[in-house]
C-alpha cells in the first residue's frame, strides 16, 4: 500500500463491547490503523464494559431507551470536530446510528459495515435486522463479510447483490499465540489444578444454547465408550449463565463425565490450556460465523475438529488442520476427535500456525480495511 496516502480519521462504531470475537477483531484493528496511516476512534453504543482494551480512547455513547436520538448527536460532533473520512460499524444497530448522524451532512463520511454474525438464533432479530437491511440496499455503502458463507447468506436472505460484498476473513494477533509456553504441562496443570494425566480436549466459547456444549459432553461419552479413549477429557471455557452451566454440569453428571469435564469460566488468556490441550473443537448449531477461537488454537498449532457451520469450511483444510463434522451429531463430533487423536503425529504444529499466518493474520486484515478506507470511491 502506498505509505505516500494522506491520514485520514474513521470512527469505530459498536453497539457492545463484550468478550466476543466482534469487539476483538475492532480493538485488533484500531491497534494497528496507524500503520496504514488511519487514526481511529473507537465508539461504543454501550455503557457496559466487558473486554479491557488497552487502545487509548474509547468512548461512550448509551442510548437511554430505544429510538433515543442522542448518540447519534454524539456521533455526528464526534465526525464534525474531528473530520471524519470513514465509519466503520460493526453491527447494523450501530449502522442505523451512524447513517441518522450523518442525515443532514452535506459532505458525508464513506460508511463500510462490517458484518460479525449470521443465523440468527431469534426470529424477533432477523425480522428487525431485515428491517434494517432496507436502508442499506438503498444505499451504496461498503459492506465486508467475514466470510464467503454469510456473504451468501445475507444477499439470499435480505435481497442484497453478492457483488456489494467484500470478503475479510477475521484476521488475529498470530505471534501472541504462536509462541510456545516456557512452562512445563505439569507446571501448568499444577498451577489450574488440573491432572496432568488426561488427555484434554479444549472448547472455547460462551455457554450459550447456540454452542451446543451437551454435544461435546455426549461426545466425550462416546469417545471414551466407543472408541477406549479412557484417558480424554474436555476442558470448557467461557462465561455463562449460572443456570446454563448447571444445565451442563448436570448433563455432565448424568453422563458419568464429572471427573472428565472442567468448566474454567471466563479466561483473560488461554494460552496455558492451549499449551496442554491434544485438540480444539467446536460444538455449534447455529449464528457460530467465523471463529476467533479456532483461529487462536490453530495459531497455537492445534488441529481442530468443528461443527460445519458458519464459514467452517473455509478456515478448515481436511486432514491439514482438522476436520468439519455435521452439526447436532455428537457421534460425528466424537469419531472426528478420535481421527485426529490416532493420528495426532501426523498433523504439524508449524503447518497448522504458518497456515494461520498466511491466510488470517490480524495485519491482513488491517491492510485489506486500510484498501476500503484510502479506496474511498462509493
Amino acid at each position: 500500500m502506498n505509505r505516500e496516502l494522506k491520514q485520514k480519521k474513521i470512527l469505530l462504531l459498536s453497539n457492545s463491547f463484550d468478550y466476543g470475537g466482534k469487539e476483538k477483531i475492532m480493538i485488533d484493528l484500531a491497534e494497528r490503523f496507524p500503520l496504514f496511516r488511519i487514526q481511529p476512534i473507537v465508539i461504543i453504543l454501550s455503557h457496559l464494559i466487558g473486554r479491557i482494551s488497552s487502545f487509548p480512547e474509547v468512548l461512550m455513547f448509551a442510548p437511554r431507551f430505544s429510538g433515543d436520538w442522542v448518540p447519534a448527536i454524539k456521533i455526528l460532533g464526534i465526525i464534525k470536530q474531528n473530520s471524519v473520512h470513514s465509519i466503520i460499524c460493526f453491527d447494523v444497530f450501530s449502522y442505523f446510528n451512524a447513517r441518522l448522524a450523518v442525515l443532514f451532512l452535506w459532505n458525508k463520511p464513506q460508511i463500510i459495515l462490517s458484518l460479525h454474525n449470521s443465523d440468527f438464533s431469534e426470529r424477533k432479530k432477523e425480522m428487525l435486522h431485515a428491517w434494517l437491511w432496507r436502508f442499506v440496499g438503498v444505499k451504496k455503502n461498503k459492506i465486508v463479510a467475514i466470510c464467503n458463507y454469510q456473504a451468501d447468506y445475507y444477499s439470499k436472505i435480505f435481497y442484497i447483490n453478492k457483488s456489494r460484498f467484500n470478503i475479510i476473513y477475521n484476521g488475529i494477533d498470530v505471534d501472541y499465540y504462536a509462541g510456545k509456553s516456557s512452562k512445563s504441562r505439569e507446571t501448568i496443570c499444577l498451577q489450574h489444578q488440573l491432572p496432568a494425566s488426561k488427555m484434554y480436549i479444549i472448547q472455547i466459547g460462551g455457554l450459550r444454547i447456540e454452542k451446543k456444549h451437551e454435544d461435546s459432553l455426549s461426545a466425550l461419552s462416546i469417545l471414551r465408550e466407543t472408541y477406549g479413549c479412557n484417558d480424554a477429557a474436555l476442558l470448557i471455557i467461557g462465561g455463562g449463565t449460572p443456570d446454563r452451566e448447571k444445565i451442563l454440569r448436570d448433563y455432565a453428571h448424568i453422563l458419568c463425565l464429572d471427573d472428565f469435564v472442567y468448566f474454567l469460566g471466563m479466561q483473560a488468556d488461554v494460552r496455558d490450556f492451549l499449551a496442554i490441550a491434544s485438540l480444539f473443537t467446536l460444538s455449534s448449531v447455529a449464528v457460530e460465523t467465523f471463529s476467533i477461537a479456532a483461529l487462536e488454537a490453530m495459531a497455537y498449532g492445534l488441529p481442530c475438529v468443528i461443527t460445519k457451520v458458519g464459514g467452517a469450511a473455509e478456515m478448515i483444510v481436511e486432514g491439514m488442520n482438522g476436520f468439519t463434522v455435521a452439526p447436532h451429531n455428537p457421534a460425528e463430533l466424537a469419531k472426528g476427535w478420535y481421527k485426529v487423536l490416532q493420528t495426532r503425529n501426523s498433523f504439524s504444529s508449524e503447518n497448522i500456525s504458518n497456515y494461520v499466518r498466511e491466510h488470517f493474520s490480524i495485519e491482513k486484515c488491517a491492510a485489506l480495511y486500510a484498501e476500503l478506507i484510502h479506496n474511498d470511491k462509493k
